[in-house]
């Protein structure tokens, strides 16, 4: 079961179908899915409050690190070595299982001395229910690399955005019950069932009573590897979590998983649907220099010109976004998800750099850099930590900053790829989006007292406005150029 070309150079209509198929269901999810989780949040939030989300969010630092390291590392392994054979993908899950059993066992005995360590004993009971779902991960690796490898990113995009909605209505249906302690904890475990069962349906996929010791060597080899450095990478989120409740407190941890969980809402439009390209197509292309630099060059174009506009536009609606959708007392998360917003200016530099090293093998390239990543984050906080909880979390740039700085120059060399034609493809977005900045705060005096909905209505249409403007009038050549991969056939 393996796919049709391993090595050779990956052919545009190919990788252009698989582009759209990415973009478009993604997008298409997003209309309709995403924007039902949305819904089915903020009535969440109106039933919990910000300690509920903190408490949460600090049990679920270790187990959302350890689950969805797991997945990805795993999937990523089996890619690796493009082995999709039943009795491998069954090796895989028992060995998963055999790991995700002595984690489990852990995070039980440990939960109460976290909980202590961070003087949140509320956070007990949630991480030792929260343990109990990492025994779910190994079901979901096989169906997972199976969808990997046939690109069924349609697939993949429905699935998820159903088992997200079921998620998010069991925890809806448990906020006013009396389980509203448990919304959260229940969302986790349905959103991961309803996945899996979907998955495995979709795929036919149910693990054989078989197992390969050379295989689970080979695969636990690669995945160690893989699961190492993006690790580190994976951990900023949790540790910024971790540091905003030692530093602020419970309450500071769930305004901003709030805020965190609004953006996300862009990063799932924006950023994953050509996310989830990068391994598979750079690595059936590593073997031609001119394929694997056009794939990147194509992906970090593609990524800028719809995530940028995204991000900076939430950093500029923030204020009036939380007042319409969110209780007076989530005030605070409008701060956080403003800085949140801008900080995705860094992001079409930086969101590809593991999976680049993933696919082209430099796993100890992966490590260093998500060592050097994560502790120049870490530094960052620490540094404007005494200036308030938004002002620390901008601190947080200074990781990005830093691999830009670093790691890019490295990026290129593996992609080969000449850095002025990496800037020739990012100056478009960047201007655009710079000018559509101004143009919003140049309007700002002119719509004070206009009520929320009246100013993010007009901020949102002068500023998708003066971004299309400027790229439609200076940067038309370019922007077609960028979309010319998608649209082979």
């Amino acid at each position: 079961m393996r796919p049709p070309s391993e090595n050779g150079p990956v052919e545009a209509g190919h990788v252009g179908r698989a582009i759209r198929s990415a973009m478009v269901w993604n997008f298409a999810t997003m209309a309709f899915g995403q924007i039902a989780i949305a819904a089915v949040f903020l009535l969440l939030a109106g039933r919990l409050d910000p300690i509920t989300f903190g408490t949460f969010a600090l049990a679920a630092v270790l187990t959302d690190l350890f689950y969805n390291l797991g997945t990805s590392s795993s999937v990523d392994g089996i890619v690796q070595h493009e082995d999709y054979s039943r009795r491998t993908l069954s090796t895989v899950t028992w060995s998963a299982m055999a790991m995700c059993i002595f984690v489990t066992i852990v995070f039980t005995g440990c939960a109460s001395l976290y909980a202590n360590a961070l003087h949140a004993p509320q956070v007990t009971q949630i991480l030792e229910a929260l343990s109990l779902t990492t025994l779910m991960l190994p079901f979901i690796i096989g169906p997972t690399a199976i969808m990997r490898q046939r690109m069924d990113f349609k697939g993949l995009a429905v699935l998820g955005m159903i088992a997200s909605l079921t998620g998010s209505l069991a925890a809806l249906a448990a906020a006013y019950s009396p389980l509203i302690e448990w919304a959260l904890v229940i969302q986790r475990v349905v959103t991961s069932a309803t996945m899996i069962i979907l998955a495995s349906m979709r795929t036919r996929f149910l693990p054989s009573v078989s197992f390969d010791p050379a295989a689970s060597r080979t695969w636990f080899s690669a995945t160690s590897r893989i699961f190492a450095g993006q690790s580190l990478a994976s951990a900023m989120p949790r540790a910024i979590d971790l540091l905003m409740g030692i530093f602020f407190g419970v309450a500071a941890v769930g305004y901003l998983r709030v805020a965190s969980k609004l953006n996300e809402l862009a990063v799932s439009l924006l950023v994953n649907p050509l996310g989830q390209l990068w391994v598979v197509l750079l690595t059936r292309a590593r073997e031609s220099k001119e394929s694997t630099s056009a794939i990147f060059l194509q992906l970090s174009s593609l990524v800028s010109l719809t995530a940028l506009p995204g991000f900076i536009g939430l950093a500029l609606v923030s204020k009036e976004l939380v007042a319409l959708v969110l209780k007076p007392e989530y005030a605070p998360v409008a701060d956080m998800l403003m800085v949140l917003g801008w900080l995705g200016l860094l992001v079409p530099l930086n969101n590809s750099r593991n999976a680049i090293f993933t696919a082209t093998r430099r796993f100890n390239k992966l490590m260093v850099f998500s060592i050097a990543d994560l502790l120049a984050t870490i530094a960052g906080m620490l540094l404007l930590s005494h200036f308030g909880s938004s002002l620390m979390l901008a601190g947080a740039g200074l990781g990005p900053i830093m691999m830009i700085i670093f790691a890019v120059p490295l990026i290129l060399q593996v992609t080969h790829t000449d850095w002025r034609d990496l800037v020739k493809s990012l100056v478009p977005p960047y201007v655009a989006v710079l000018a559509m900045a101004i143009g919003v705060f140049a309007l700002e005096p002119f719509i004070v007292g206009y009520s929320p909905l009246q100013s993010l209505l007009i901020k949102a249409a002068v500023g998708a406005a003066i971004y299309l403007g400027m790229l439609g009038a200076f940067f038309r050549r370019s922007v077609f150029a960028s979309f010319k991969l998608v649209a082979a056939h």
